[in-house]
């Protein structure tokens, strides 16, 4: 996971890149996957907003299309 400041004042892009190993895979019924993101930050006083992409290794049909590629928002309030 990284975070890094642009030249847009209280604006960060951050990313990430994970990896799931799962002992037992038939037991379970999920495989091992990767996923990763990609997405922007912008925070004024304590709020911050986010939008970001993420996406997996995972099949659709192995998650019943629930796995697709998504955007997101995000509001968050610092206290």
């Amino acid at each position: 996971t990284a975070s890094v400041p642009t030249p847009v004042e209280n604006l960060k892009i951050s990313a990430s890149v994970g990896y799931q190993w799962i002992d037992d895979n038939d037991k379970y019924g999920a495989p091992n996957y990767a996923d990763w993101s990609a997405g922007l930050n912008y925070t004024y006083d304590k709020v911050t907003l986010g939008l970001k992409y993420t996406d997996t290794s995972v099949s659709d049909e192995r998650c019943n299309n629930l796995c697709d590629a998504r955007v997101m928002g995000n509001v968050s309030i610092n206290f």
